[in-house]
């Protein structure tokens, strides 16, 4: 992160505390030694987006498995002759399996609803503010790149 002070409090010579702006990146934070100063996010989205994706694309995955198991098995020939052409189509179907019906049942509609809760909540995640602090106690350099006149 890259940090610069805006401004200066101090308390002047009565007591009084004072607030002083400072030109720009006259005085910048950085990390212990100079090094860059690691900042670290509050209300880090991310997680919270994989949790949602990988929930929906489970729940839909498993409604899938469900329809493919009981999804009738098609074979299709035509066949042309003399200009006249026939099409014979013949459908096959292995006996209905209940578990692969009960997972098409379940998670098909789950999966939409958690689809449409999940958008809804990636939109507030996304619209919150991308805050970032330095914790208290992390020791900084404060480099001064011009001249500071501090009224007293």
């Amino acid at each position: 992160m890259s940090a610069s002070a805006i401004a200066i409090l101090y308390r002047d010579r009565s007591g009084q505390i004072r607030q002083q702006t400072l030109p720009p990146d006259s005085l910048q934070i950085r990390g212990q030694d100079n090094r860059p100063l690691i900042a670290q996010k509050l209300n880090d989205v991310g997680p919270d987006i994989v949790r949602q994706d990988l929930l929906t694309g489970l729940l839909s995955s498993l409604g899938r498995v469900g329809t493919i198991i009981n999804q009738p098995r098609t074979q299709s020939s035509t066949i042309t002759s003399g200009g006249n052409f026939n099409q014979s189509v013949i459908t096959s179907s292995a006996e209905p399996q209940i578990w692969a019906a009960a997972l098409e049942g379940f998670f098909n509609p789950i999966a939409e609803r958690i689809a449409r809760r999940s958008d809804q909540t990636m939109q507030e995640l996304l619209q919150r503010p991308n805050v970032q602090f330095v914790p208290e106690g992390t020791e900084v350099s404060v480099v001064v790149n011009s001249f500071l006149r501090v009224d007293r």
